[in-house]
């Protein structure tokens, strides 16, 4: 948050509740996740709603700017993160106590997913890798502690949770300056 302000000279409040909540999640989650599940899942959501609003601005998909050069690369990475995502599903909602709240911040995962991978195909400006990084950074933190809590409790998947969690958080900041930097001109890369 502090980096958002010293680059923009501005506040922003939709970031810090988004980043507020992730904290909270997190924290919850790696605590005890079983005691603390219904406010994990909805600081999720929240986090995931903020997020959402905040690329509003963005999300645009045209089909005249879509490269179909991409189509196989594009349908071999989201059979890969589908299934992945799937997998991870099936192995850990026996284990949800709660899936009446797990389900929609999960729903809110994947929109988010889908939004973030999704803008870089259909616009070019060139900070939209950052989304990129942004997507792979939450997938990996999301499906390495899930593992954490779930499957195999090896320290080594908090620590790369972790990290993957904070460089999410940086790419997506970063994202959000450039974006109010150049005022983010979507025509001129549609």
């Amino acid at each position: 948050m502090l980096y958002y302000y010293k680059a923009t000279g501005k506040l922003n409040i939709l970031l810090f509740i988004m980043l507020f909540f992730a904290m909270v999640a997190e924290v919850l989650f790696q605590y005890n996740y079983y005691k603390f599940i219904e406010i994990v899942s909805i600081s999720a959501l929240i986090l995931f709603i903020c997020m959402i609003y905040l690329l509003k601005p963005i999300i645009h998909f045209n089909s005249r700017s879509f490269a179909k050069h991409n189509l196989t690369e594009l349908t071999i990475g989201f059979l890969i993160v589908a299934g992945l995502l799937m997998y991870c599903l099936y192995v850990i909602i026996p284990s949800i106590p709660n899936l009446f709240l797990f389900l929609p911040a999960v729903i809110g995962f994947v929109t988010v997913l889908v939004i973030l991978y999704g803008v870089p195909q259909f616009n070019n400006n060139p900070s939209n890798l950052l989304l990129t990084g942004v997507a792979s950074a939450l997938l990996v933190e999301m499906l390495v502690a899930f593992a954490y809590e779930f499957i195999l409790d090896l320290d080594f998947f908090l620590v790369v949770a972790i990290l993957f969690g904070a460089a999410a958080k940086i790419f997506f900041t970063m994202f959000l300056i450039r974006m109010k930097d150049v005022g983010y001109q979507d025509h001129f890369y549609f």
